[in-house]
């Protein structure tokens, strides 16, 4: 059951991929995005060139309710 749970995920990232800010939220549980970055000029140190980075897709996953509370540790934020 887990893994046709996790197709049908993975099924509607793939066909939402071109779609900047898509994101997809499993209730109390967590919630996964897509976002586009744009290259930039970086400098490369040995040379000193500026070349441009490529342009890439980033899916992230972020836990969110009770799960997210466990993330934090003692004293921290």
């Amino acid at each position: 059951m887990a893994g046709a749970v996790l197709g049908a995920l993975e099924d509607t990232l793939v066909e939402y991929i071109s779609q900047d800010g898509y994101s997809i939220k499993l209730g109390k549980f967590a919630r996964i995005s897509i976002r586009h970055r744009l290259g930039s000029y970086r400098r490369i140190p040995l040379t000193g060139e500026m070349k441009m980075t490529s342009t890439h897709r980033k899916v992230k996953f972020v836990a969110i309710g009770r799960l997210r509370q466990l993330e934090k540790l003692n004293g921290a934020g």
